[in-house]
């Protein structure tokens, strides 16, 4: 089934907002109850929400170092060292790249000492070639 105008409202209301209600969505999108469940059902099962998740202030919770670190990685070996790194608890994604990186994560941790930590062993690992770090010093969206 086509993907319509209603279906890109659900999405971004839910993506914005996921604690929103059916009844306080449906009410705002002019849908009943039953269709705006059916056409979330349908969205799940289409694979296009994939599930409901939080943002988290991570500040409060004492992680106020935020960085990209770009790795560059010895050509074939992309799966095998992203599968290493995103087992540490202080990665929160990996993502493949274009350009002069072959990958970017993004890490979080509360102090300097646990960063240099990080990247001492991700640098010991003889299939990253290179790495540089960027501190993220405020988020926009």
């Amino acid at each position: 089934m086509a993907f319509d105008n209603i279906d890109e409202e659900i999405v971004e209301t839910l993506r914005t907002d996921a604690s929103i209600t059916y009844r306080d969505l449906s009410q705002q999108l002019s849908v009943s109850l039953g269709t705006l469940t059916k056409r979330i059902k349908r969205l799940r099962k289409q694979g296009v929400i994939v599930k409901d998740t939080i943002l988290v202030d991570w500040d409060k919770l004492g992680y106020s170092l935020e960085v990209l670190v770009a790795i560059n990685i010895a050509h074939g070996n992309f799966a095998k060292v992203t599968e290493k790194i995103i087992q540490d608890e202080h990665v929160s994604h990996i993502y493949n790249t274009t350009g002069n990186w072959d990958g970017m994560a993004v890490c979080r941790f509360k102090e300097k000492r646990e960063l240099n930590s990080f990247l001492k062993r991700l640098q010991e690992n003889p299939d990253v070639k290179e790495t540089n770090t960027q501190l993220i010093i405020h988020t926009i969206r």
